[in-house]
């Protein structure tokens, strides 16, 4: 893709020069807190330490992006421009959220990776219902910095985390700046971000910032890709002893998400399907899903039908309020921030869910219970079986393309999901006869949940991009027609059905110490404990028959049994960091850490049937 991008002080300028001043680097602390700590302000750290200080002085891994260094990596997403660190491996072939995000050592694709704002979570858990933190916290530019702490103190600082990826907030000052720019691409991409700063009174000032963005894809759909935005704002109040900021979040915005493709002809592996389905711009998506009808039966035994659209993608709607306070009394440094998070999800995806085939292996294939023989049985004996474009009685020849047909499931999935989480601490610094210690304690707690809505049902495709969907007929020796193995496409209605609800309360002590043995040698330890307590429900299911004789789609559906189960649980956890660092002079020292991240189940345990209960723990060590 290529991108031209117009910042202030160049053609756009002239445009925005009425509205904007010229922009200025954000402060990370006050001016005045970095000339104390002694190193440059872009080399000062909030994330995983008691206080502010030089990224140097800390006995663990920690990077810092600044709003330039966004501008010269020009990410695709937040996973791309996550994967530019040390220590992360990234993937971003899924769109431009719910991507993979892993950390070197532990065995996990996101669920232990947690996205923070100035230091709290949009959403207390780093995953929800088919969405994780990027899908809830997009990067524009009000985003000053990114810090991202890779392991040490990240388990004793947020929850379920082998790393905290912590987005800083432009905030205003007493200079006016502001600054807008604009992203074009050759793939259909037009994104505008802008923020304006500045003072809104004496010790109070505002920053209001966001971008909008309309998106064809990378991969041809047939539909637009990505549309939406975000908008993010928020006031700040000196006060003699600190500040006070109240924040506002919003986002709605629809992304679509990639899935794999086949690329060999499984007749003969060194044969490429390039050919029909583009490797570098082709996809399973398709405008022949803008219209999908979903079938299930209700608890009661009605049978429901809805319409979804494919082009929805992950269609996230979420709003966030927030504040924080911050203050200093003889020595010791308060802080208090809590948020409220409301939104929902509503997903559709298509994924391809088996390999291609021949129609006659298609048809054949598992014995006994094969299509063939369930469809004899229902029709009455075919003479032959076809294909036809789905809802026509167009033929469709796969010999004439290439000679493959496949299946691909589409999904969708609706969620909604509260969370309301507060973080109070206290840290105070003093001196002993051995060194100084620098202790933060602290109550973190949340209550959150979600719900959800599941259907999937599985199609019958061609193998090219932007496939058609297929129907299978059954003809007698005569060439009429006897019955449909598939409805409109449809090979089975309602695959796979859920639906449930949850609940959480959980809260957290947590302790820090940092012990300044002699200047330059630093001891740094902390422990957290985390109780938690989950309700839910989920709705059973059975298998059951539609009652259309004229098709095989909805002979072996699941549709709810109208029995509910209810479920709780009470899981805790407690966690643990230990470090040390040694300076040799301001640039050259050493440091270890080891560190102990227990993870409970997550809250959507409750609202499973039967689900599979895993407590991950693991236990690192560092050293640089």
């Amino acid at each position: 893709m290529i991108k031209t991008v117009f910042a202030t002080g160049t053609a756009l300028a002239a445009l925005c020069s009425t509205f904007l001043t010229p922009a200025f680097a954000q402060d990370a602390v006050p001016a005045e807190q970095a000339a104390e700590l002694g190193g440059e302000q872009s080399d000062i750290i909030v994330t995983g330490s008691t206080r502010a200080q030089r990224r140097f002085d800390v006995s663990y891994a920690i990077n810092t992006i600044s709003a330039e260094d966004v501008e010269k990596i020009a990410p695709v997403n937040f996973a791309d421009l996550i994967g530019q660190l040390p220590g992360f491996q990234t993937e971003i072939t899924g769109g431009e959220v719910q991507n993979i995000y892993r950390i070197r050592g532990l065995p996990n694709d996101g669920g232990f990776v947690s996205f923070q704002q100035d230091g709290l979570p949009l959403f207390h858990e780093n995953d929800g219902v088919f969405f994780r933190g990027d899908a809830i916290l997009k990067q524009d530019l009000m985003t000053d910095h990114v810090e991202v702490v890779r392991g040490g103190p990240a388990p004793v600082y947020a929850s379920y985390s082998g790393a905290i990826i912590n987005a800083i907030t432009v905030t205003g000052s007493d200079t006016p700046r502001g600054k807008a720019q604009v992203t074009l691409g050759d793939t259909g991409l037009y994104r505008l971000d802008a923020y304006q700063a500045g003072p809104l009174g004496e010790n109070t000032y505002y920053a209001i910032g966001g971008f909008l963005r309309q998106h064809d894809g990378y991969r041809d759909n047939g539909f637009p890709n990505d549309k939406g935005g975000q908008i993010r704002a928020n006031i700040k109040h000196d006060l003699d002893n600190g500040s006070i900021k109240l924040s506002l979040n919003y986002v709605n915005d629809h992304n679509v998400f990639y899935l794999p493709i086949p690329t060999a002809d499984p007749r003969d592996p060194s044969v490429s399907l390039n050919k029909y389905i583009d490797f570098f711009e082709g996809t399973m998506n398709s405008p022949a899903l803008r219209n999908v009808n979903l079938k299930y039966r209700d608890g009661a035994g009605v049978i429901q039908s809805g319409t979804s659209d494919l082009a929805d993608g992950r269609h996230m709607q979420m709003i966030n309020i927030g504040a924080q306070y911050e203050a200093e009394f003889d020595g010791w440094l308060v802080s208090a921030k809590a948020g409220y998070t409301q939104g929902q999800l509503d997903f559709t995806a298509f994924y391809s869910t088996t390999n291609p085939t021949t129609l006659t292996a298609f048809l054949d294939a598992g014995g006994t219970n094969s299509i063939r023989n369930r469809a004899n049985t229902a029709f009455g004996t075919a003479s032959r079986f076809g294909l036809t474009l789905a809802g026509t009685n167009t033929v469709y020849d796969p010999d004439t393309a290439s000679g493959l047909i496949m299946q691909g499931q589409y999904r969708d999935i609706h969620s909604k999901y509260y969370s309301a989480q507060g973080n109070f601490s206290v840290a105070k610094k003093f001196d002993t006869g051995i060194g100084s210690h620098d202790i933060k304690l602290g109550l973190y707690t949340s209550a959150y949940g979600e719900s959800s809505r599941t259907t999937f049902q599985n199609y019958l495709i061609e193998v090219a991009g932007q496939p058609r969907t297929l129907d299978l007929v059954a003809y007698n020796a005569a060439g009429t027609e006897i019955g449909r193995v598939t409805d409109n496409g449809v090979l089975n209605y309602a695959a796979t059905l859920n639906q449930g609800d949850s609940d959480a309360t959980m809260f957290a002590l947590y302790a820090n110490d940092t012990w300044e043995i002699i200047p330059g040698l630093r001891i740094d330890a902390g422990v957290r404990h985390e109780r938690y307590s989950y309700k839910g429900w989920a709705a059973l299911t059975e298998q059951v028959n539609l009652g259309d004789t004229t098709t095989l789609a909805d002979d072996t559906t699941r549709g709810f049994s109208g029995v509910i189960v209810n479920s709780k649980l009470k899981p805790n956890v407690t966690n643990w960091t230990v470090g040390a660092n040694y300076d040799f002079s301001q640039n050259v020292g050493v440091y270890g850490r080891a560190s102990h991240l227990e993870t409970p189940p997550n809250v959507q345990t409750v609202m499973s049937i039967n689900p599979t209960i895993i407590t991950t723990v693991a236990t690192s060590l560092r050293s640089g």
